[in-house]
């Protein structure tokens, strides 16, 4: 694994008020269902609302958000499907 303070390190979050805000957004341009994009950690796939370098900006953002995964966004495996 790479240096956790690698340019190419990146948390994947999630938070649930960024999350409804997305569907609600969407919602109002599309009639197509909202699909949240994935990332595979561990063999399972985990929902992520955003990709950031620094966790504390996100927090200050979003209070209610959480680290799904830190990984290098080079090796990354990520789907945008349910």
């Amino acid at each position: 694994m790479a240096d956790p303070s690698s340019i190419y390190m990146r948390y994947f979050i999630y938070s649930p008020t960024q999350a409804e805000q997305k569907k609600r957004i969407e919602s109002g341009i599309s009639t197509a269902r909202v699909k949240m994009p994935k990332i595979l950690h561990n063999g399972v796939y985990r929902v992520y609302t955003d990709i950031v370098r620094d966790f504390n900006q996100a927090r200050a953002a979003y209070g209610d958000a959480r680290i799904v995964c830190q990984q290098d966004i080079r090796t990354a495996v990520l789907r945008d499907t349910d």
